[in-house]
């Protein structure tokens, strides 16, 4: 069933954003934007009721939540001041209250985990997405130590249920995959182990089942590109006919003669724009050097276009320094 049924995109904007079960599954928590202003809601999933536990203002920000205290009785969040100093918060589910455990001033945070005794939190910091490390702090304030350091990308750690291990996502081996590291008592004990390789850049995780598996997303960001002609007055999509896999972004030549897309990635890093002529069914690469291109997703849209004449593509990218 649907869990909100306020969600418009006409002005003033709301919808739904990152939502969490407690552990009994009793509840979900989830933030909530309205009119750029956020909301950290929880409803019980067996009556529907729902309410605002915390909201956002000009000068705090609401708390975003990462997950449930295997009490239920709080929530870790990551919040921030109107000027982008930011914290990690144990939010209380009673009442909305705040205990701030450690603030990160402008740093970036990519995940946050607790501990199934309640004793540590695991951090990724950092002001730049590329160089993040993962740190380990304890709830009372006594023990604030890196835990995990490499000159790349650290990301989204999770205590294993038993609470021995810290699975996290890293690029260390070149590519994005999936390591763990044992720890006791706030300290690693042991060098990080690869135990999965195949993820993206994108990946998150879930949570982990009563089995003990691991649930998480893990995407391309690329997909299917299909052609298919549209009957208006059956409001159909008939005689779809699959024209290419693995990318994104597909924009039309003027006079339809021609269908641009983005590709994958080469070796080297940079993005590849592929022009099909449809006629023949040929394909022409264009190599631009441009590690970035942007896609149509997020908050904003940036398809490439054509000129009119057809000779020219105008393509926006995200330029990164270093």
């Amino acid at each position: 069933r649907l869990i909100t049924k306020e969600g418009t995109w006409t002005p003033p904007m709301q919808f739904g954003d990152i939502s969490v079960w407690s552990p009994d599954g009793k509840f979900i928590a989830y933030y909530w934007i309205r009119d750029s202003f956020g909301q950290l809601r929880i409803q019980e999933i067996e009556t529907g009721k729902d309410w605002i536990l915390r909201e956002g203002s000009v000068k705090d920000k609401c708390p975003w939540p990462f997950e449930w205290t295997n009490d239920g009785k709080y929530l870790l969040a990551e919040n921030s001041d109107g000027y982008g100093q930011r914290t990690l918060e144990l939010v209380s589910v009673k009442d909305g209250s705040a205990k701030i455990i450690k603030t990160f001033g402008d740093q970036g945070l990519g995940g946050a985990s607790m501990s199934p005794d309640g004793k540590y939190i695991v951090v990724c910091i950092g002001r730049e997405k590329e160089k993040r490390d993962i740190h380990i702090l304890s709830v009372d304030g006594t023990l604030d130590n890196e835990l995990i350091s490499f000159p790349g990308a650290d990301w989204a750690p999770n205590w294993t249920p038993d609470g021995k291990k810290i699975i996290f996502a890293s690029n260390r081996s070149g590519s994005p995959a999936l390591w763990t590291v044992k720890v006791k008592d706030g300290q690693k004990t042991d060098e990080p182990v690869l135990i999965y390789d195949g993820i993206s850049g994108s990946y998150k995780s879930l949570r982990f089942t009563n089995e003990g598996n691991l649930i998480f997303l893990s995407g391309t960001g690329y997909s299917s590109i299909f052609q298919s002609t549209i009957n208006p007055d059956k409001g159909t999509i008939e005689n779809a006919i699959s024209i290419t896999v693995d990318c994104s972004v597909p924009f039309w030549s003027p006079d339809g003669s021609k269908l641009g897309y983005i590709g994958k990635k080469g070796e080297d890093g940079n993005n590849v724009v592929i022009i099909r002529d449809l006629n023949t069914g040929k394909e022409k690469e264009l190599k631009l050097r441009l590690k970035n291109l942007e896609q149509a997703s997020g908050w904003g849209w940036a398809w490439p276009q054509w000129s009119l004449d057809g000779e020219s593509l105008l393509l926006d990218y995200e330029k990164k320094e270093g």
